[in-house]
């Protein structure tokens, strides 16, 4: 045991730090360490002289000591004073109060801490999928995850100070400024002059002119160089004043993402930096942009009525005079026309539910995937209430579960998921070939057109599930 260089405990139980730290620095080669839990940490100096690499990997949800790095683990970890390297896997960078009178020394403990106390050797600190608290603002939960704020970060060291730093966040909430002002601006490792930042995934809400805007203008003089961020991504409060002071600030960016096509959870990629060339030709009208979509959508078959070989067919088209006036009706008018297909069903848990889309005089209809035949069914169904029926095809909506990024998996079968997730595919071609078609405009043209589209698309129906459906 004498030898070993590498050691991993990724177990699980209450341990005894000191004899577990004790056993550890019987083993004078010992250069790299994992924990399982921030809760370990306290103890962990009496390998300040051997050890060159720490892995911290905390958990989501779990308690403050075990994915947080309160006082007793920064004081641990500073005092490594051989550790080259640090990385933190899914940690809380804030340190929160665990009780109603539990007080919390923000410049102590958590990522501006360690940013405060950092050992003298380091050289590189990695924070992969990390979070942050939202503010008073954010109480509520919402589709990105609640309160918890996305961050992930490399850092580059010398001699106790950042000489680089690469950020991205996938939240959809603005993650920058907080992390500017509360934990950048404020800690002792950030000198005078930054030599370099890159921002690899940025939301660009409210840079321009919100609340939070100064924290990040400050971050930004005080750098040497500013690297152009490779995606810029524009959520729904994201005004065009947004847009091209990121451009022009923190870019020009390799790629655009703008959200909301055709609700909060999808977006559109669009290039921003090179991308396809087309012939030149005028964008087509925002309003015009969400039929287009709808007729890509009905000029791709899918073969055969259970999907093919190329997977399972998850969504229908309802088209024609019927599906047109129906697509302009109330909601319980849509429940009834569902009934009456359902009726004509060998299995209820067939449909799924329908999204409306007034602007293209259609209704897509969502087939349960669970059950083999149920495209087909529901096709003859359809064709029997007097709809036209057409397929989307299977690769326009590949999966019913995403993962969000914090792990949690989110089962979309019984909602407007999968539907709109069949309008983005689409969306994304008829957005991409008119926007290499006007390559000729300038930048701020185009993303104002885009702008005005997403006014168009984003307001859907609401999804309606057939009546009786725990949907």
């Amino acid at each position: 045991m004498s030898g070993l260089a590498n050691y991993s405990h990724w177990g699980a139980g209450d341990l005894d730090r000191q004899l577990f730290y004790r056993a550890l620095s019987s083993l004078p080669h010992l250069e790299s360490l994992g924990l399982p839990t921030c809760d370990l940490v306290p103890g962990i100096e009496v390998l300040a002289g051997s050890l060159h690499e720490l892995t911290l990997q905390g958990k989501f949800f779990s308690g403050e000591d075990e994915s947080t790095l309160v006082w007793g683990a920064v004081n641990g970890v500073s005092q490594l004073s051989s550790l080259r390297r640090l990385r933190l896997q899914l940690m809380s960078l804030t340190a929160e109060a665990s009780f109603p009178d539990e007080e919390v020394v923000e410049d102590e403990e958590g990522l501006l801490g360690l940013l405060n106390r950092l050992p003298p050797a380091l050289e590189g600190l990695e924070l992969v999928d990390g979070w942050t608290h939202g503010g008073d603002e954010d109480e509520e939960d919402d589709e990105s995850g609640g309160s918890l704020r996305h961050v992930a970060a490399t850092f580059q060291l010398q001699a106790g100070r950042i000489t680089a730093l690469e950020l991205s966040s996938l939240s959809e909430a603005p993650v920058l400024p907080t992390l500017a002002r509360d934990i950048l601006l404020r800690c002792s490792a950030l000198g005078p002059r930054l030599e370099r930042l890159h921002l690899t995934s940025v939301l660009v809400d409210g840079l321009r002119a919100g609340e939070g805007c100064e924290p990040v203008r400050a971050l930004l003089r005080r750098c040497d160089r500013v690297e152009p961020a490779e995606e810029l991504r524009a959520g729904p409060a994201c005004s065009l004043a947004d847009l091209v002071w990121a451009h022009q600030g923190l870019g020009p960016a390799e790629r655009l993402s703008l959200a909301g096509f055709p609700s909060a959870r999808f977006s559109v990629n669009l290039p921003l930096r090179g991308g396809p060339h087309a012939p030149a030709r005028a964008p087509p009208e925002p309003s015009s942009v969400l039929q287009s979509a709808v007729e890509r959508l009905t000029s791709h078959q899918a073969g055969g009525a259970g999907g093919g070989g190329g997977g399972k067919v998850r969504v229908l088209v309802l088209h024609g005079p019927a599906a047109a006036k129906l697509a302009r009706k109330a909601p319980s008018a849509l429940t009834t026309a569902l009934r009456g297909i359902r009726r004509r069903l060998p299995g209820r848990s067939f449909l799924r539910g329908a999204q409306p889309v007034p602007a293209a005089s259609v209704v897509l209809l969502k087939c349960s995937s669970k059950h083999e035949g149920a495209a087909a069914g529901l096709m003859e169904a359809a064709l029997a209430e007097g709809f036209g029926v057409r397929q989307v095809p299977p690769e326009a909506t590949p999966q019913e579960m995403h993962t969000d990024w914090d792990g949690r998996y989110g089962d979309e079968s019984s909602t407007a998921f999968t539907s709109h997730d069949a309008l983005r595919w689409a969306l994304q071609q008829v957005m991409e070939e008119a926007w290499a078609a006007a390559a000729h405009l300038s930048v701020r043209e185009r993303l104002e057109w885009a702008l005005r589209v997403r006014e168009q698309v984003v307001g859907l129906p609401a999804f309606v599930a057939p009546a009786g459906s725990r949907a």
